[in-house]
């Protein structure tokens, strides 16, 4: 049975708190928001990386193997191993294929 002090005790309403109080609320309740988007977030690159590893990458790995092997003969056909190097053509054969149309 509740007590007659109890009953007579006016509960607290929104008007009787302070500004401090609301704001504690306000950011205790938008600091929990905010981790608990970061930790959703967190955990959906996570899966998109497993489902990307495990499944998505081995049927692509022969297609990266061709594209590795590709920039590996560019490399070899240009010279450019570090980037700063390009392939020239000599001026006298320019001059030898200058004026004819092009196959």
């Amino acid at each position: 049975m509740p007590n007659e002090q109890d009953s007579q005790k006016p509960s607290k309403t929104l008007y009787d708190s302070s500004v401090a109080e609301i704001a504690r609320k306000h950011f205790v309740a938008g600091f929990s928001q905010a981790l608990g988007g970061f930790f959703v977030t967190i955990l959906t690159w996570i899966v998109i990386l497993f489902i990307t590893l495990r499944y998505i990458l081995p049927g692509l790995q022969p297609t990266l193997n061709q594209f590795t092997s590709i920039f590996s003969s560019m490399e070899k056909v240009t010279g450019n191993t570090k980037g700063g190097q390009t392939l020239t053509i000599p001026n006298d054969l320019i001059q030898q294929f200058e004026g004819q149309p092009v196959k």
